[in-house]
C-alpha cells in the first residue's frame, strides 16, 4: 500500500535555507515517515441450508486472530475485527498479507432423488496506514534537519497513527533542555522543567551541541516512547508500545560579546530587609546617574536564520544559588542553594533605553 507523506517545507538545508527539498530530491514531497500505524479490517461470514437426511455446515476465519460467533441455528457464523500493527521503515510502499477464509462441507443423501443443501459466504477485507513519527516544529529546516538556536522554542509531538490516548515519555540527548524563561523589560523567571510526559510538549535548548575537533553542529536526538490504546474490541487488547525518535542541532549564535562593569557584590546590609537578597553596588568612581552595574552585549545571528525576517536576543542571567557562611562556629548553607533561577528583575536598565541604570541589583531565586 502507498505510504502517505506531507509536502515540503520552503526551508531546505543549511547551505540554501531558501530553497525546498533535499539535495537531489527535486522539492516534491518529505521522505516517508520512519513507521507507521497499520489498521486491518476483515470480515467473513456463512450460511447454510439443506435438506434432510443430507447436511451441510461451514466454518470462517477473517485471519486477523478473531474467533467465529456462530448463530442459535448452528447454521451460520461469522468472525470480524480491527487489527492495528506498527510497520517500521515502509518506505514509499509496502505489502502486507491476510489469509481469511470460508469453508463448507455436507453431505448429500442417496437418491433418487438426490438431496443435498447450498451454502453462502461473504468476505470483506480493507487496510490503511497513517504515519507513526516524531515531528519537530520551530526552527529551520527541514523535518529530517531541523536547526534550532539556542533560546528557540523547539515544538515536538508524535504522530499516533490515527490511535488516541495511551502515556508518553520523552527524552533529549543533550542539549540542556529546560522548560520555559521569561525575561522583559519588568522581571525574569527560568523554569528548569520542561513537560515530559504529555503530546505534544515543547521545550527550549540551553546549551549549544558542538563538535571540539570540527566545530561544527552534532545532532541532537528528541525521542519519544508511548504506550498507545487502541479501540475498544479491536487487536492487539493491550495495545501498542512505540519508540520513535527525531535528530535535530541546537547551535549558537555566529558572535556573542558580552562584558559587565560593577562595583562591589556583598549580602543585604544588617538588619537585612530579607536574608534572600545579594546587594550589587555601583562604582564610586562614576557619576552618580551613571552607577549601576554597566553592561554591553551584542550578538551576531548566523544568516540562516533570518530568512524569516528579523530576530532578536535577550541576555539571561541564569544562576545557580551557592551560598555559604560559619556563623559562631557553624557551618551554615543557603536553603535554596542548588536552585537555577533568573535576574528577577532583568534586564539591567540599558542606558540605550535613556533610563539611568540602578544604584544596585537584587538577585531573589
Amino acid at each position: 500500500m502507498p505510504v502517505p507523506r506531507s509536502p515540503r517545507p520552503s526551508l531546505g538545508t543549511p547551505a540554501n535555507p531558501g530553497s525546498g527539498g533535499y539535495p537531489g530530491s527535486g522539492g516534491a514531497t518529505e521522505d516517508p515517515p520512519s513507521a507507521v500505524v497499520v489498521a486491518e479490517t476483515c470480515s467473513t461470514s456463512w450460511s447454510t441450508s439443506s435438506n434432510a437426511p443430507a447436511t451441510s455446515t461451514g466454518s470462517s476465519d477473517n485471519g486477523l486472530g478473531f474467533g467465529e460467533v456462530r448463530n442459535a441455528a448452528g447454521n451460520g457464523g461469522s468472525s470480524s475485527g480491527t487489527r492495528y500493527k506498527i510497520q517500521q521503515n515502509p518506505g514509499a510502499s509496502f505489502s502486507i498479507t491476510c489469509s481469511p477464509k470460508v469453508v463448507f462441507s455436507g453431505t448429500a443423501a442417496a437418491g433418487p432423488p438426490i438431496v443435498g443443501g447450498n451454502g453462502v459466504g461473504s468476505l470483506s477485507y480493507s487496510a490503511s496506514a497513517q504515519p507513526l513519527e516524531v515531528t519537530l516544529s520551530g526552527g529551520i529546516g527541514p523535518k529530517n534537519g531541523k536547526r534550532y538556536l539556542i533560546g528557540q522554542h523547539v515544538g515536538a509531538s508524535l504522530s499516533t497513527g490515527g490511535l488516541t490516548g495511551g502515556t508518553f515519555n520523552w527524552s533529549v540527548s543533550n542539549g540542556d533542555p529546560f522548560g520555559n524563561y521569561t525575561a522583559d523589560q519588568t522581571i525574569g523567571h527560568f523554569t528548569a522543567a520542561w513537560p515530559t510526559t504529555t503530546n505534544p510538549t515543547g521545550f527550549y535548548f540551553k546549551t549549544p551541541v558542538i563538535s571540539s575537533t570540527s566545530g561544527l553542529p552534532i545532532p541532537v536526538t528528541v525521542s519519544c516512547s508511548a504506550h498507545l490504546n487502541v479501540p475498544a474490541g479491536a487487536l492487539p487488547a493491550a495495545g501498542l508500545d512505540v519508540a520513535q525518535n527525531r535528530a535535530c542541532t541546537a547551535e549558537p549564535p555566529s558572535s556573542a560579546t558580552f562584558s559587565v562593569l560593577t562595583g562591589s557584590v556583598s549580602l543585604q546590609p544588617t538588619p537585612p530587609s530579607s536574608p534572600n537578597i545579594i546587594r550589587f553596588g555601583g562604582k564610586d568612581d562614576l557619576p552618580v546617574t551613571d552607577r549601576g552595574i554597566i553592561w554591553t552585549g551584542s550578538v551576531v545571528t548566523p544568516p540562516d536564520f533570518t530568512v524569516l525576517g528579523a530576530s532578536g536576543w535577550n541576555w539571561v542571567q541564569l544562576v545557580t544559588a551557592s551560598r555559604y557562611r560559619v556563623n559562631y562556629g557553624v557551618a551554615q548553607h543557603w536553603v535554596k542553594n542548588g536552585l537555577v533561577c533568573l535576574d528577577n528583575t532583568y534586564p539591567l536598565r540599558a542606558s540605550s533605553l535613556h533610563i539611568p541604570p540602578r544604584h544596585s541589583r537584587e538577585l531573589r531565586c
